[in-house]
């Protein structure tokens, strides 16, 4: 990802009028729906092609070959936190990647 300019929403907020706070919130919203309807080949969290620690059947290649889709990194697929032992010993965890959200 590459740093966007500006200034953050935060900062403008008190500062602008009411109909700038609407328009503002309608062209969030057109873009969340956008990026809503955006469709991908699986769910899972993005790492580079060549990680050695991902196994290859794991592995869903992105077009450009550098990047794939993976087990997914979040802590709730994993039954843990970090530096904690698993606490659901015998639950095999799904951890991804997935072909749907419903996976």
């Amino acid at each position: 990802m590459e740093h966007a300019g500006g200034v953050p929403l935060h900062e403008l907020w008190p500062k602008i009028s009411f109909t700038q706070r609407m328009n503002c919130i309608g062209s969030i919203s057109t873009n969340i729906m956008k990026m809503s309807e955006l469709d991908f080949p699986v769910y899972g969290s993005l790492y580079f092609t060549d990680a050695a620690f991902l196994e290859s059947d794991l592995k869903q290649k992105m077009d450009d070959h550098k990047y794939c889709i993976g087990l997914n990194c979040r802590n709730t697929y994993w039954d843990c936190n970090v530096g904690e032992p698993r606490y659901y010993a015998f639950k095999k965890p799904n951890r991804g990647p997935w072909r749907d959200l419903l996976s």
